[in-house]
């Protein structure tokens, strides 16, 4: 009896602030992750050159740039843009469709903003964020003509707040035992398209977890 009153007590109080609990469990529901960026934002092998700039501020504000100044064409996929996160199973690919993910997270923001006590006013705010990243070009994923270059933005299904995805959750299960900060490192995989060579360039970062749910909403506009 006490522990099933200790989780109704903690999903009433969850469910007023951003209705994030959605099991009847003591565990704590909440659970977010960030990229903070490493050192290291451009590499070049040979005439191919890839440069990330990293959001630790944001899931969505991330950007890619790869310059083919070879002969040849090369090809960038979603599959060859991975998280890897040291001393766990996640591996994440890039999301297939950066515009899609932004409207699932999009839509998920605004269902919670019915249960907030100004709703119209988080309404507002949430249309002001998501809509400027709707409008934002995505990596365009396939190949790159010889002496081309290009730049769009790109994202990893990572969990917060906003994002309900079966994948999302799965990573925040393997993490949440894991520090608050864990190294890791993003790889694009540049493949030349003639010659069938593939060229690896690793870009050291750190994934940050949290789970402290104190103030969310404050911090949920700042940092998503």
């Amino acid at each position: 009896m006490k522990r099933v009153h200790c989780c109704t007590i903690r999903f009433l109080l969850v469910f007023t602030v951003l209705s994030l609990m959605v099991t009847v469990t003591c565990a704590p529901r909440y659970f977010v992750a960030v990229i903070e960026p490493g050192a290291t934002k451009s590499l070049k092998k040979g005439r191919i050159k890839v440069m990330i700039d990293i959001s630790s501020n944001s899931l969505l504000r991330n950007r890619i740039r790869v310059v083919n100044g070879s002969r040849e064409p090369v090809a960038v996929y979603p599959v060859d843009i991975t998280l890897n996160i040291k001393g766990s199973e996640v591996i994440l690919p890039a999301v297939l469709n950066y515009h899609e993910y932004v409207t699932m997270r999009y839509d998920e923001a605004r269902k919670r903003c019915s249960g907030t006590e100004f709703r119209y006013t988080c309404i507002e705010k949430i249309d002001k964020y998501f809509k400027r990243y709707l409008k934002v070009k995505q990596f365009p994923y396939g190949e790159i003509p010889p002496r081309k270059k290009i730049t769009g933005f790109f994202a990893f299904n990572l969990p917060d707040p906003f994002n309900s995805t079966d994948q999302s959750k799965r990573v925040a299960d393997l993490l949440r035992e894991k520090k608050k900060m864990t190294a890791a490192t993003i790889t694009v995989r540049v493949v030349a398209v003639d010659s069938g060579k593939d060229l690896f360039f690793n870009f050291p970062v750190n994934v940050i977890t949290s789970d402290d749910e104190q103030n969310t909403l404050l911090r949920i506009m700042r940092n998503y």
